[in-house]
């Protein structure tokens, strides 16, 4: 699969590409941001629109086009192979922010630890690591 290059977010925009979300209806490629990557873990009987359905619907349909080697793809094979591109640019984009939560998250408590680390070794001298070197593990988060 190529990567999205502006032009294709450009034409997506201008030509108000919607995404067939099955048993759902169509969903905007700016309302794609807003989604979550996945249906929700819990059973519910309504439908929830999420970025891995639409992937697959707009998967199978570029699968069930006629594959041909030596006829020129469609306008349709391009759309959908250009709506593909976009809809996993976004769930990258959202992986990659989740990362960056889970990692904020991981540094801000592996702080708080080596503060009352340090501030435990300040009242301790015999501590297995000395305050400098606890303050220095702190500096480096």
């Amino acid at each position: 699969m190529s990567e999205l290059n502006i032009t294709d977010m450009e034409i997506a925009i201008q030509k108000k590409y919607r995404y067939d979300m099955p048993n759902y209806g169509e969903v905007s490629t700016e309302d794609l941001y807003d989604l979550p990557l996945e249906k929700p873990a819990r059973k519910t009987q309504r439908v929830v629109p999420n970025l891995e359905d639409i992937a697959i619907a707009i998967d199978g349909n570029l699968q069930t086009s006629t594959k041909s080697f030596v006829k020129k793809k469609t306008v349709t094979d391009n759309v959908e192979a250009r709506k593909l591109r976009i809809v996993v640019r976004v769930i990258t984009i959202k992986q990659a922010e989740i990362d960056a939560k889970e990692q904020a998250a991981f540094k801000a408590t592996e702080k708080q630890r080596l503060l009352e680390l340090y501030d435990a070794a300040k009242f301790n001298e015999d501590g297995k690591k000395t305050p400098d070197e606890i303050k220095a593990m702190i500096d480096t988060l």
